[in-house]
């Protein structure tokens, strides 16, 4: 009886030793983990955005205001989004590694956003705005034209589009766009 018990000890023990390095480092989910702790430690923000409530009439200060933690960096741009653009290095956008924000304005109202995040976090991009916003619709009803709308999904939120490719090729940059309405 004393061996089963040292031997239930011991597996209890090397459980614990190994499995959370193993979660930390073969599983997605662990390595979202371990790559937020990192960009944390390094001194990285993060962003918490809810696409959902992104609106056109936010203006820039407002939108300074909301995420002073960031060091936003403004100036005048040539882009059909806007005039002026402001974008930050951020760590991770809704707890998924990420690299940079950019905010478009137009006459000082937000139109349009820019999230580059990192590839391997693509399907969980994905999840997680299935998870928010529902079932999104093909952008490929939208613009019959467009001989690549089918590879692109876009959600209406009321107040804006959100707009992400399907899946990434090679030399694609990841990246999710958020349109402002028109007002």
């Amino acid at each position: 009886m004393m061996k089963k018990k040292k031997l239930h000890k011991t597996l209890l023990a090397l459980m614990l030793v190994f499995i959370p390095p193993y979660f930390l480092v073969f599983t997605e989910e662990g390595n979202r983990v371990s790559d937020n702790a990192i960009l944390w430690l390094f001194g990285q923000e993060s962003l918490a955005l809810n696409l959902a409530e992104a609106d056109s009439s936010f203006t820039e200060n407002q939108v300074r205001e909301v995420f002073a933690d960031l060091e936003w960096q403004c100036g005048a741009v040539q882009s059909p989004f806007g005039q002026t653009a402001c974008n930050a290095s951020i760590a991770s956008f809704n707890d998924l590694p990420a690299r940079y924000v950019v905010m478009y304005f137009a006459n000082d109202r937000l139109k349009a956003i820019k999230l580059g995040y990192r590839e391997q976090y693509h399907n969980a991009l994905l999840r997680q705005l299935l998870d928010t916003l529902g079932q999104p619709g093909n952008a490929g009803s939208a613009a019959s034209d467009a001989p690549d709308a089918d590879k692109v999904l876009q959600w209406n939120t009321g107040k804006g589009r959100v707009v992400v490719k399907k899946t990434l090729g090679e030399a694609e940059q990841p990246a999710l766009l958020w349109l402002g309405s028109a007002q």
